[in-house]
Formats: C-alpha cells, structure tokens, sequence
C-alpha cells in the first residue's frame, strides 16, 4: 500500500498555486520508503492532488486511475469530485481493510483520515478548488464507511485576499505560515509554498521529504514553476 503525504495550495483572486513533497511511503507490517511517484497530476484542463493511501499492490486501489477516469467523464469540477467520490469509496474500503490487518498500530494513529485529494480547474477563466476528504466513520467497523466532507473555492473560501489549504502532513508547515506571513506578501505562493513543505520536512522527515514540485492555475493555464 503506497502513501503519500503533503500538499499545500494557496488561492489568490486570479491563480491557485499547489505543491506536494517528495515522500512516497510503503505500508505492509512495517512502514518503509518507497520509489518516488508523482503526486501532481494535469488531465486536461483539471490539476489534482492526493495525501494519504492512493495505490496497493492487489489493484484494489488506485486513486490516480480513478480520479482521471472522473475528469475524462466530464462534466464541471464539482461533478468530477462527485463521480470520484462515488467510484473510490468501495475502493479505499477494502484497501483500508488490508491496513488495519496489517497493522493496526499505523491504522489508528495515521489513517483515520485516509485520504484527501484536490481538484483545481480554471476553465472558465476563474480558478476553482474542490477538495474531498474522507474520514473512516466507525474505525471498529467490519466493513469501513467513510464521512465525506468537501470544501469548495469559491464558496467556502474568503473573496478576498488569500486562501491556504493543506493536506496530509501539515501541522508544522500551518504553524510555519502562520507565524511567517511576510513570506506570503513578500515572496508570494511559490516561495510560501516551497517555503512551508521545507519545514514541514525538517520537522517529520519520516514523513515528508524534498524536493517539492508546484504547479500554478490560471486563466491562461497550467505552468509548472519548478
């Protein structure tokens, strides 16, 4: 069961700018690094990201498929969360199911939300966000069911001034924008972005490492900065 672990993306009034780490983790019995994959995608005119479990080894799984058989679908941002939702949730189930057997340890402490994946787009020339996330309902369960919650830009977000949403592994690299907001003004997302994933990976290198690959939507399109 592969894992992955960071994303953070910052909304202005005219682009979304997104970042994930390095750090891919392997979940058996023992909790081991893995081969670097991408967590980073482009279908089209959708950009996603994924933290937390997005592959297994028995094809249960597998986040990345799913999420770009949903865009290829169609339909506007909201309705490719909504056919994604609908189609990994048996998937995520009885994958999660191998991880609690597997190691039960791992599955209380780290997977009870077990997956959180974001959707961006700017196709009618203003940048929208939907993330989904899936927290297990009753961890003791024989079958697992998940909460789902969304969170929708615009929508839930401010209309102005900035947005900061972060994923998986986050706590220190929140702490660290929190308490550096010069950063954001001076050095704008890219550098806040990077600069935040950075410390996040100094405080959990278990859990987070470098070098961290941003992408920046718009109205013009999709530009990877790195």
């Amino acid at each position: 069961m592969l894992f992955g672990t960071i994303v953070v993306a910052i909304r202005t009034l005219d682009a979304v700018h997104v970042g994930v780490d390095s750090k891919v983790i392997s979940i058996r019995c023992a909790i081991a690094n893995a081969p670097i994959e991408q967590k980073l995608h482009q279908v089209s005119d959708v950009v996603f990201a994924h933290a937390g479990l997005f592959r297994d080894v028995q094809g249960k799984l597998d986040v990345v498929a799913t999420a770009t058989a949903s865009i290829a679908a169609g339909g506007e941002l909201e309705q490719v969360a909504d056919h994604f939702v609908a189609t990994i949730e048996s998937q995520l189930s009885a994958s999660l199911h191998d991880v609690r057997e597997q190691n039960p340890p791992y599955f209380r402490a780290k997977l009870q939300r077990p997956l959180e994946v974001l959707f961006v787009s700017a196709r009618d020339g203003v940048p929208k966000i939907v993330v989904v996330f899936f927290e297990v309902a009753d961890p003791t369960s024989g079958r697992l069911g998940f909460r789902v919650t969304r969170l929708r830009c615009p929508g839930d977000c401010s209309n102005t001034g900035s947005t900061t949403i972060a994923l998986g592994e986050h706590d220190a690299a929140d702490h660290f924008l929190d308490t550096h907001p010069e950063l954001l003004r001076m050095g704008g997302p890219f550098a806040a972005i990077k600069e935040a994933i950075s410390n996040q990976a100094s405080v959990t290198p278990d859990f987070v490492s470098l070098p961290t690959v941003v992408v920046s939507i718009d109205r013009r399109g999709t530009h990877f900065l790195n």
